[in-house]
């Protein structure tokens, strides 16, 4: 299976909605260790100052091995884990046919301004080892051709996929007796003190008769006409921007056996009526033998197709002391949970505050689906 020319593979990155970044470099073999820098870029939210990856492509016992470690610093207006454990790093490289590969590393990239963290290392299937792009949902070489241009690769840099991530981890406060937040309840204070305050009598005074009123004619102004492909196209950024800054993280209170439990989302936009949902939650386990605790992980995630899988939105539901929800109903079992089992919903989850943000996303949701099932 052949793949796409250097030149039309990187036409068609630049029509990917995903911030990514590329630059080049000399040539290596595949067998070498490599040492790629890149300075001053942006992926997604984040603004890097510099990035430094190491890695290696080599075979044990007739399987790939890839191995890597990264370093970076942030730039401006950047936090230093502005990128999380979501970044995305790909090799790219050219086979000795002159077509464009790219291969994915297992990169853990810690905090802006550490060290390099440890090495490392996975093994790919042969079939699943060099695509033609850099997404998940990439065509990938055979295997028997993987295995044959290998060694014959030229290496011409990288990019960095990044889903969008909540840039400051501090939950906001929420009042416990009302759904409003802090500032909302000072201009409630103020508000409840004017109303305290004993009116002043005026006296009152003689009023004129009303003059006669005369009454203008109404112009009718027409609308402009609405592009709907504008307003999903605005749809899909309005929860990108949602889903990656004030609905980016939800913590629960801890239970029995349980500390609290953190939720983060994260999303990609593929195309107007594509995205990628991913969310996860984490908390440590206390009723471990021995009495340590141990941490577990859940990642849930959903590529979605907003022209045919989706059955409803449906109405935001209001729990007692707790948060705010808002169902996503699927019309397949495409929301995968953990390693478990496949799903027909995505449920979406805000602190009480945020009652207008989940409103705002559920609108954007519908829109969105509306559009996208007009056009299939």
């Amino acid at each position: 299976m052949g793949l796409r020319s250097k030149q039309h593979a990187r036409k068609c990155f630049s029509t990917m909605a995903m911030a990514v970044v590329a630059w080049t470099m000399g040539s290596a073999s595949a067998a070498d260790a490599e040492s790629l820098v890149q300075n001053q870029f942006q992926t997604s939210v984040c603004n890097v100052e510099t990035m430094t990856v190491e890695f290696s492509i080599d075979v044990s016992n007739d399987e790939p091995v890839v191995r890597s470690k990264a370093s970076w610093l942030a730039g401006p207006n950047t936090a230093p884990d502005c990128l999380s454990k979501r970044t995305d790093i790909y090799v790219s490289a050219e086979t000795p046919e002159g077509s464009l590969v790219f291969v994915k590393l297992n990169t853990r990239l810690g905090d802006a301004g550490a060290a390099f963290g440890p090495t490392s290392s996975t093994s790919p299937d042969w079939a699943a080892l060099m695509c033609d792009s850099a997404d998940e949902s990439a065509r990938c070489l055979p295997g028997a051709e993987a295995r044959e241009v290998l060694s014959g690769l030229a290496f011409k840099g990288f990019e960095v996929v990044a889903d969008a991530t909540v840039v400051s981890l501090k939950p906001a406060a929420v009042r416990k007796d009302s759904g409003s937040s802090s500032t909302d309840g000072a201009h409630l204070s103020a508000f409840d003190a004017l109303l305290d305050e004993p009116e002043e009598e005026v006296p009152e005074t003689p009023t004129e008769a009303p003059a006669p009123v005369t009454v203008e004619p109404v112009v009718v102004v027409e609308p402009e006409p609405v592009d709907p492909q504008k307003v999903a196209e605005d749809a899909a950024k309005q929860i990108s921007a949602l889903l990656s800054s004030s609905l980016a993280q939800y913590a629960t209170p801890s239970r029995k056996c349980e500390s609290a439990r953190r939720i983060s989302n994260w999303v990609r936009i593929v195309s107007t009526c594509q995205m990628n949902l991913r969310r996860e939650s984490t908390h440590d386990y206390t009723c471990a033998e021995g009495g340590e605790q141990r941490e577990v992980v859940s990642t849930d995630k959903a590529d979605l197709d907003f022209s045919r899988h989706i059955d409803s939105v449906g109405a935001l539901r209001h729990l007692d002391d707790g948060p705010v929800t808002l169902v996503l109903r699927l019309n397949e079992d495409v929301v995968s949970i953990g390693d478990s089992y496949e799903v027909d919903r995505w449920q979406f989850v805000g602190a009480t505050h945020l009652t207008s943000e989940m409103e705002v996303l559920a609108e954007s949701l519908t829109s969105l689906r509306a559009y996208c099932e007009g056009k299939s």
